[in-house]
């Protein structure tokens, strides 16, 4: 009876060690994949464009590239036509604060 009882307490030891070692590695593996870091914090932007054609005018495209190169990444856009062939197009953009 004895040797029972030492045999499931060593069991039990094993098995709350192990216990420790899978969590100690779940909170290794969620602060490696920035779990444990607080949420990225964001800047939008939107701005409109006025074309007279399919294409975008050049002015804008201009205003794209410079947003671009300031960091800011284009992540929507939405066209709103007006009165026959005159579209509003909205550039919707983001950047990491």
């Amino acid at each position: 009876m004895e040797r029972s009882r030492s045999k499931k307490m060593g069991v039990l030891l094993i098995g709350g060690v192990l216990c420790i070692f899978a969590m100690l590695a779940a909170r290794a593996l969620a602060v490696a994949d920035g779990g444990g870091a607080s949420p990225d914090k964001w800047q939008y932007l939107a701005f409109k464009s006025k074309i007279e054609s399919d294409s975008p005018t050049a002015e804008a495209g201009k205003t794209i590239t410079k947003l671009g190169k300031d960091g800011w990444e284009l992540i929507g856009v939405e066209n709103h036509i007006e009165a026959g062939t005159t579209t509003k197009t909205v550039y919707y953009f983001k950047r990491r604060l």
